[in-house]
């Protein structure tokens, strides 16, 4: 959203130089307008309806001999309160350094894994459950998003052993990549995906890219604010949503050309 903001402006301006005044007054109205659109209730409404709708909230019925629950990065964040008020998933460091913790759009996941392990090892014991966090360090905060997601789960009470750690992946269809290796080299016999719902339709076409027929769940509902006013957050969920579908666009048109 704020790209296209932008680059609307961006041509405005030129336009403007040009002396094409018309032109340059169409778009600065055009880019007033997707302003407001995205900061209301509607445009968002309708993105975020399209990105989670079909996807179920609900554990499997029945479990697979081998399951694996799969959990997708959502990034990493800095503890910037303070050891006293919390409980970082990273010591921290001699240089004072906030410790890393899970970022505040990956506890749904985390929380929806937790339950799911749970469910599993009920209906088929402990050691045929596992749960694959997946999730690199793009931003090179000094730790994989799998790394510091695994410590938090752990000291929410998952086994140790029940996780294996995916840490090299930088983006979506590398989590699928390098994911699918994983799943080929052991031999699971059902996958759980477990991504954010403005996340999961693109994770799921990139795991059936590599052959993985992943059962998705949707640990959360987002939706927009329902003032009418322009405010942030809409903003933000649109930007977030429009994100998603340009993802979803580059993969098929990356599959059109053999890229992929």
């Amino acid at each position: 959203m704020l790209l296209l903001l932008c680059l609307l402006l961006g041509l405005a301006l030129f336009a403007l130089w040009r002396a094409c005044r018309k032109t340059a007054a169409a778009l600065v109205v055009t880019a007033l307008l997707a302003l407001v659109l995205g900061s209301t209730p509607w445009l968002p409404g309708v993105l975020v309806r399209g990105l989670q709708a079909g996807f179920s909230q609900r554990a499997p019925a029945q479990w697979g001999q081998r399951p694996l629950i799969v959990v997708l990065g959502m990034g990493t964040e800095r503890d910037t309160v303070g050891a006293e008020n919390s409980t970082p998933a990273q010591p921290a460091s001699a240089d004072s350094t906030p410790p890393l913790d899970v970022g505040k759009y990956a506890y749904s996941s985390l929380l929806a894994a937790l339950d799911l392990y749970h469910a599993c090892a009920a209906q088929r014991g402990a050691a045929a459950c596992h749960v694959l966090v997946s999730g690199g360090d793009p931003l090179l905060l000094g730790r994989s998003e799998a790394q510091v997601y695994a410590q938090r789960l752990i000291a929410s009470g998952m086994p140790a052993q029940a996780l294996l750690i995916e840490g090299a992946s930088r983006n979506t269809f590398e989590n699928a990549k390098f994911s699918a290796a994983l799943v080929q080299r052991q031999h699971f016999d059902q996958i759980v995906l477990v991504a954010s719902a403005l996340h999961l339709r693109r994770s799921v076409i990139d795991f059936r890219h590599f052959g993985l027929n992943v059962v998705p769940l949707r640990p959360d509902t987002i939706s927009p604010s329902p003032r009418l006013l322009p405010n942030a957050g809409n903003l933000f969920l649109t930007d977030a949503a429009l994100h998603e579908y340009l993802g979803i666009a580059q993969y098929h048109a990356y599959q059109a050309l053999g890229w992929n």
